[in-house]
């Protein structure tokens, strides 16, 4: 998980981990070599607030269709992150890649956030910026707490886009 100081995040809940966790068992995803061990999560709608609530939608399509991933807080990088734990000949790499899911097979299902999303919805009353690079730079459209209303991005950021930051 990717955290920064003094920020608070809470990127994968604790009930979808669980799951993740049993799914990689059940696939049999690990082993890059011998000293690492790799798994890779594929993680949909689970960046949420303490409580559960996402706050902000993407969605793959223009019009807030298509299949959807859900927010909450800053996000650095919507491809996704790394962890590395344990240490010596003991190490565990594990990736977290964010895709659009939902909505049984929309247009979009399974496929990652990052540069694909073309819309979204603002649930909460914070303040977003969504970036066209990851780190939070470059071409950059703001999204005011807006009670759920879709709106399509610009042709800069549709499909082209990288982060988001909360601003408020």
């Amino acid at each position: 998980m990717h955290i920064a100081s003094g920020h608070r995040r809470k990127y994968v809940t604790t009930a979808t981990v669980a799951a993740l966790v049993c799914g990689a068992a059940v696939l049999g995803i690990t082993s890059a070599s011998a000293d690492t061990s790799t798994t890779v999560y594929k993680v949909g709608n689970t960046v949420s607030d303490s409580t559960g609530n996402a706050t902000l939608g993407l969605f793959y399509n223009s019009n807030c269709g298509g299949a959807t991933a859900d927010f909450y807080d800053s996000v650095p990088n919507y491809a996704g992150y790394t962890t590395l734990t344990g240490s010596g000949t003991q190490q565990f790499e594990t990736t977290y890649i964010y895709i659009f899911e939902n909505r049984d097979s929309a247009n979009g299902h399974g496929v990652a956030v990052k540069n694909n999303a073309a819309s979204l919805r603002n649930y909460g009353a914070a303040t977003y910026s969504l970036y066209y690079n990851s780190g939070y730079s470059g071409h950059s459209q703001r999204f005011l707490g807006m009670g759920g209303t879709c709106v399509n991005f610009d042709s800069t950021l549709k499909n082209n886009n990288a982060s988001q930051q909360q601003t408020n």
